[in-house]
């Protein structure tokens, strides 16, 4: 599995820039809107359009790095509570129900996607709805491939043992 775990430190690092660059863009065209709309009584027509979509991406490209992180809201509190060996078996079933998802997430993605082939946006100069919802089946992929890293992987702290264990890298 040590491919796998190269293969996605270098995805989620790739991953990581764009998110960096998706956030940056956005917050900068967001505040040339503000102070355009207040300065001169009108706003860039494509700003709303880039910063609705932008989010999407973002929301779809961190879902796989806070799973990679163990970063995901969840109910530890119930969770912890339990004796270990039914822990073992809700995070095993978490992390299945997971895949089971991303394989679900993928097939209507690439649906979605075949629908959206000819839409435009036009307020984002008619780039195909399409570009917007093709990060439903990447971001599927992402998942499915992060939650087999936790299920493989022999690394202390990205391991389901360490998961199961309560133990936390932060």
């Amino acid at each position: 599995m040590g491919i796998l775990k190269k293969l996605l430190n270098i995805i989620l690092g790739t991953v990581k820039w764009a998110l960096i660059f998706l956030i940056s863009t956005m917050t900068i065209f967001l505040f040339i809107a503000v102070l355009s709309r207040y300065l001169f009584g009108h706003s860039f027509f494509w700003i709303d359009a880039y910063s609705r979509y932008a989010l999407i991406w973002i929301t779809f490209l961190g879902s796989a790095m806070a799973l990679r992180k163990r970063k995901h809201i969840g109910v530890d509190a119930v969770i912890d509570l339990l004796p270990q060996i039914l822990r073992k078996w809700i995070i095993k079933a978490d992390i299945f129900l997971i895949l089971v998802f991303s394989f679900a997430m993928f097939i209507q993605g690439i649906k979605l996607y075949k629908i959206t082939e000819k839409q435009v946006i036009p307020d984002l100069f008619n780039i195909k709805m399409s570009n917007v919802c093709v990060i439903i089946p990447i971001s599927a992929v992402l998942l499915a491939l992060v939650a087999l890293e936790i299920i493989f992987s022999s690394d202390e702290s990205s391991s389901l043992s360490s998961i199961i264990e309560g133990k936390n890298d932060d």
